[in-house]
């Protein structure tokens, strides 16, 4: 059997084990559970575990790697750990208790910029117009429009910005749009594929409410290079300012800590509660403007920060707010690094808020282990950053289900295991 880090060709028997192998496997993990090394057995070689990275490696048969993306409702959270949710408290708004709050030190928090499937990095958010989704910009009102696109086009990091413009006509009643106006296009029928840009330009004529409008949008960025595509749903873009001044609720800021407690500090009790003898507990869980935390925490405006710590705090609004963001953020520029000398899977815990069954692909969800070449590190980042987040978190049965693909224990499978 092929496991995920460590490439091995699979017997050509009836059973992923020789008999006498499988034994020893299985007692050498009994008594491990048991505290006994194997080493001490005369029969066990011992294992020369390499110190080069498999990045690094050299190897003859590909590794074989499945991706599991946790999408369970909870990675939509805005906190770390759980249960420090009160948004009424300190914990939420500082990242000195708060592992997914925005951190304003440059040096432990720079919020990269993600990466495309091709290596381009995501466009840098405005402070007043940021996407509250990154990877899936939302739209607040849209239509079907039939326009050849050329998605190839788009390039904001060449060293003169390359856009693409392109005219659409619709009635008023199906989409008004005014000129300035954020917009995006999603490929109808695949909502992983999208561009964004603005109206440059709109002319009609008639009564308003029977006008036909034409509109100049111009281009400035592509998730995916996919060539000319025809068939688009154009809307206009939702975007949050980030930039408000007054202190009131839609004000932007974060909490600063001024005390000597360790950051992430959590402790629990026997029963899995939060200690509360633990200092930092009591200062985190503070309502806000009570103590012990008033005198450790002080509120500061993004309006009062320097222009980069600005950029950075829309970057990271974007791109690394939720438990989901960050993990896509992340997850998207370590995997990027891989090549077509690995071999490279998806899946998801979940669809459709329950637990994810398939094994034959289907986006958002699973894609068979193949080469990771340009197609398949499509489809994955696809499938990354397209993934819809619901349900529970089936751990264990996610595992199962992995292990039982590399074992090609499903009659409906492709066998993942290069041989």
């Amino acid at each position: 059997m092929t496991h995920s880090l460590f490439p091995q060709a699979r017997p050509d028997t009836a059973s992923d084990l020789p008999p006498s192998r499988a034994l020893r496997v299985a007692v050498a993990a009994s008594l491990l559970l048991g505290g006994i090394a194997p080493g001490q057995l005369s029969w066990a070689a011992s294992t020369d575990i390499s110190n080069t990275p498999l990045i690094n490696a050299t190897v003859s048969v590909k590794p074989n790697l499945m991706f599991i993306l946790d999408n369970s409702g909870s990675m939509a959270w805005d906190f770390l750990p759980d249960d420090t949710g009160d948004r009424g408290a300190y914990s939420v708004w500082s990242s000195h208790c708060n592992g997914a709050a925005f951190n304003p030190s440059t040096s432990t928090s720079p919020y990269a910029l993600p990466k495309t499937a091709d290596g381009r990095n995501y466009p840098h958010q405005a402070l007043n117009a940021a996407w509250p989704d990154g990877f899936q910009p939302t739209l607040s009102s849209a239509a079907l429009v039939s326009a050849s696109l050329n998605t190839d086009t788009p390039d904001p990091e060449a060293t003169t910005p390359v856009t693409l413009e392109a005219t659409v006509t619709l009635s008023y009643g199906a989409l008004f749009l005014g000129v300035g106006d954020a917009i995006a296009v999603y490929e109808n029928g695949d909502d992983t594929h999208w561009m964004v840009g603005t109206v440059v330009e709109r002319s009609g004529s008639g009564t308003r409410s029977s006008s036909i409008y034409t509109y100049k949008l111009r281009f400035t960025f592509s998730s995916f290079r996919k060539g000319t595509v025809s068939n688009w749903v154009l809307g206009k873009l939702r975007t949050t300012n980030l930039s408000a001044t007054s202190n009131d609720p839609a004000t932007h800021y974060y909490y600063s800590y001024t005390g000597t407690q360790t950051p992430q500090s959590w402790a629990y009790d026997s029963a899995g509660n939060f200690d509360t003898s633990s200092t930092f507990v009591n200062e985190c869980l503070s309502t806000i403007g009570s103590g012990p935390g008033s005198s450790k925490f002080s509120q500061v405006l993004i309006s009062s920060l320097s222009a980069a710590d600005q950029q950075r705090y829309a970057n990271w609004y974007a791109y690394y707010r939720t438990r989901i963001l960050m993990m896509r953020s992340g997850a998207g520029r370590a995997m990027f690094a891989l090549d077509n000398r690995y071999r490279v899977g998806f899946t998801t815990i979940n669809k459709s808020s329950s637990f994810n069954t398939d094994v034959t692909a289907n986006l958002g969800s699973f894609a068979d282990i193949a080469d990771f070449g340009a197609d398949q590190k499509a489809l994955f980042f696809s499938n990354l950053y397209g993934a819809s987040v619901n349900g529970s978190t089936p751990l264990r049965r996610a595992l199962a289900k992995v292990g039982r693909y590399y074992g090609n224990k499903f009659s409906s499978q492709t066998d993942p295991v290069q041989n």
